[in-house]
């Protein structure tokens, strides 16, 4: 019997502003351990690097199953939390041997070196249990998703710090701190989630309900797969690994400009419990307050932050701004995408095939699939009609990257208006963006006067940047107290909050 729903509990502002703050700073310790990596393993380890994480990727949709289920469940009531842990020890367990076997192909194929690759089975099976975790937290206090991030990031950071930079482990080390990180989040999110998990039952009814609609998850879960055959495809075609790593450093600034992301797991909750699209609108506004200035900044800095990595990927400076560019597209995709399984409730009750094939449920990954296979066609082109010129190559996957985006962002769009008669005020959103674009170029004046040319010490180039960061960010939030009203609203409860 459901209770009352979770997700109306939801402080949504609170949870948003938490989960975006925490991953802020949880970006720059990401920073710390990906400059670990870069600065000690030369472009082809780090190439090898990001194809782990790609093989993980690959073994992970069975996740889906429970993290898909957990907060629909939870946010309208139902405390389901115990019956997916239990089986996410179930899964985690099939996927590592699943991920074993993927990890001796991988290695006879490409030539890499097999050890690394079976270490990161242990990241297999931590993965399913904190999606797990991470899924009961959306359902019922999402701040708790901002925290696990940045205890991650930190702890993950700290641990490269030592293996690879100062023991020099290498590729070895990397993998043992992405262990670690992970095992510092499960604790975390056991810990505050407990008590909730304690609270349910394990409910054979439930498990087989979902094993029944597992088609659905998997369908959608396998999508992340997909996707994934991007990097694949373009190691496959141009036979070195120099493109997938400049695209792993375009990705991991993409990371920086897309830390607002954490804003909606609080609306898909919210959403999931009153279906109210005011708090769409109001989780637009935090979010992209939040991602444009840092665009602009990633546009403006783009060859300073590529030298942080290693000064070998300057030259892929233009990758760098084509992927940040995408941000914009990429965030307002997930929020329509957020926004179109938060309001559909067909799926209450539902077990049937038929049933949910009507649902946005099917149709919003069906689109996702379609646009994605035209995007991964013509990545597949681009690599064999330029070949080894790795620079271009990764120049147009993050071209096609963001007409993906663009593509996604009106299809969802029209979707959501055609399926569910939802008008969202585009207006509104296009008049706070135009501010948050206004307050921007205070960013691009400060790039003027503070220009930061790339060199390869790190002490020298954060010497440089990190000042020139500062001023940009307060720039940045002084313009905005006099563009907008909504900000200076904000800033004036919160000084109110702190002297009380």
């Amino acid at each position: 019997m459901a209770g009352e729903p979770y997700g109306a509990r939801v402080r949504l502002r609170y949870a948003t502003f938490v989960n975006i703050a925490t991953r802020m700073i949880a970006v720059f310790a990401s920073l710390i351990f990906v400059i670990s990596v870069t600065r000690r393993l030369s472009v082809e380890e780090f190439g090898i690097w990001s194809m782990i994480m790609k093989y993980v990727n690959y073994t992970l949709p069975f996740t889906s199953i429970y993290a898909y289920w957990l907060p629909r469940t939870i946010s309208r009531g139902v405390n389901t939390a115990r019956t997916g842990f239990i089986m996410s020890i179930l899964l985690g367990l099939t996927a590592s041997i699943i991920y074993t076997g993927i990890a001796y192909e991988a290695s006879a194929v490409f030539n890499q070196p097999i050890v690394p690759l079976l270490v990161a089975v242990l990241i297999v099976f931590q993965e399913y249990l904190n999606r797990c975790l991470t899924a009961i937290s959306i359902g019922h206090a999402p701040q708790y998703v901002g925290w696990s991030t940045l205890i991650l990031r930190i702890s993950q950071a700290i641990l490269g710090v030592f293996l690879v930079l100062f023991y020099k482990w290498g590729l070895y080390g990397a993998v043992l701190a992405a262990v670690g990180g992970r095992s510092a989040v499960l604790i975390l999110l056991f810990v505050l989630n407990s008590r909730f998990v304690m609270e349910s039952k394990f409910e054979v009814r439930v498990l087989w309900d979902w094993l029944k609609k597992s088609w659905l998850p998997l369908y959608s879960g396998l999508l992340t797969s997909f996707i994934a055959l991007d990097a694949i495809i373009v190691r496959y075609f141009t036979g070195g690994e120099e493109p997938v790593a400049y695209y792993g450093v375009a990705i991991s600034l993409l990371g920086l400009t897309l830390a607002s992301t954490q804003g909606l797991p609080a609306l898909y909750s919210r959403l999931l419990a009153n279906r109210r699209v005011e708090d769409i609108v109001e989780v637009f506004w935090i979010v992209f307050m939040m991602t444009t200035p840092t665009v602009i900044g990633v546009l403006c800095y783009a060859e300073a932050f590529a030298a942080i990595y290693n000064i070998a990927y300057v030259q892929a400076s233009l990758v760098i701004r084509v992927f940040a560019i995408a941000a914009f597209f990429r965030l307002f995709s997930m929020m329509l995408e957020t926004a179109l399984k938060g309001v559909e409730n067909r799926d209450i009750g539902s077990t049937g095939f038929n049933d949910l094939l009507g649902t946005a449920l099917f149709k919003t990954p069906s689109i996702n699939y379609f646009i994605t296979s035209i995007y991964l066609v013509l990545l597949a082109l681009s690599s064999i009609l330029l070949g080894n010129e790795y620079v271009t190559v990764a120049l147009a996957w993050g071209v096609l990257y963001t007409i993906r985006q663009i593509l996604l962002s009106v299809s969802f769009a029209l979707f959501l208006k055609k399926e569910f008669s939802i008008l969202i005020p585009y207006g509104k959103l296009l008049k706070y963006s135009l501010k948050f674009m206004l307050a921007s170029i205070t960013i691009i004046l400060v790039r003027i006067l503070c220009p930061v040319e790339p060199v390869e010490s790190i002490y020298t180039l954060l010497r440089e940047l990190l000042p020139a960061i500062a001023c940009s960010a307060v720039s940045y939030l002084g313009a905005l107290i006099v563009l907008d009203s909504k900000f200076r609203e904000l800033v004036r409860r919160i000084i109110s909050s702190i002297i009380l």
